[in-house]
């Protein structure tokens, strides 16, 4: 698909600074072989020796709850570039920030049951190298179902046009795996947004958002 998006979806984009696309775009059977290769990747630690398998929110004085990432797991496990919507995704990228958009890189995180730990607030831009200019979305793929009870992803309206906030290492802690936004908006603005397995959410990479449990 040349132009995935409706002229709609995309003046919804940048009003907001997301964009909820809900009908699963992604077929059962390959949203299982895709969890069944990021699980496995997440169980063995592969990546784990180059920082890149690591539990999202750990920290110094943290609560008994754990989120298990992998960065880039596509740089170990190559078949997941056969991913039938990544070619649709670029195409969407180039309609939202233009015909040089291409590929930077992939995350999976996994929130086991009764133990998963919230998302902090952050934004994306904000783990980048400052003092440069970023143009970047990130296209969130629910893998299972999307509840308010397992945690669906939040969302601060319009704060795509705010800047880069204020972060800070995760709850305040000295040494933490993660950043945290914490000023410069309203958590009770915040729409969350659930969705089935194989749907999606493209959100701006300035755009404040988190999970809350």
């Amino acid at each position: 698909m040349d132009q995935p998006l409706t002229a709609d979806q995309i003046a919804e984009f940048f009003r907001q600074g997301f964009l909820v696309i809900e009908t699963p775009l992604i077929s059962k059977p390959e949203l299982e072989w895709c969890s069944k290769i990021l699980m496995r990747m997440l169980v063995s630690g592969q990546g784990r020796s180059e920082g890149r398998n690591l539990d999202l929110i750990a920290r110094d004085g943290g609560e008994d709850t754990t989120l298990p990432s992998v960065l880039q797991p596509s740089l170990y496990a190559t078949e997941l570039r056969k991913l039938s919507y990544r070619k649709t995704a670029l195409a969407l990228a180039r309609q939202l920030l233009g015909p040089q958009a291409a590929f930077a890189g992939d995350h999976t995180i996994f929130k086991p049951v009764h133990k998963g730990g919230p998302t902090p607030w952050h934004q994306d831009e904000a783990f980048r190298e400052p003092g440069f200019e970023y143009d970047e979305i990130s296209i969130w793929i629910a893998l299972t179902d999307s509840t308010i009870e397992n945690g669906a992803m939040a969302y601060i309206p319009g704060s795509h046009l705010l800047g880069v906030l204020p972060h800070r290492l995760n709850g305040g802690a000295k040494e933490a795996n993660t950043i945290e936004c914490y000023a410069g908006f309203d958590p009770q603005t915040a729409a969350v947004r659930p969705i089935p397995a194989g749907a999606m959410i493209v959100h701006h990479g300035r755009t404040v958002h988190g999970s809350s449990m």
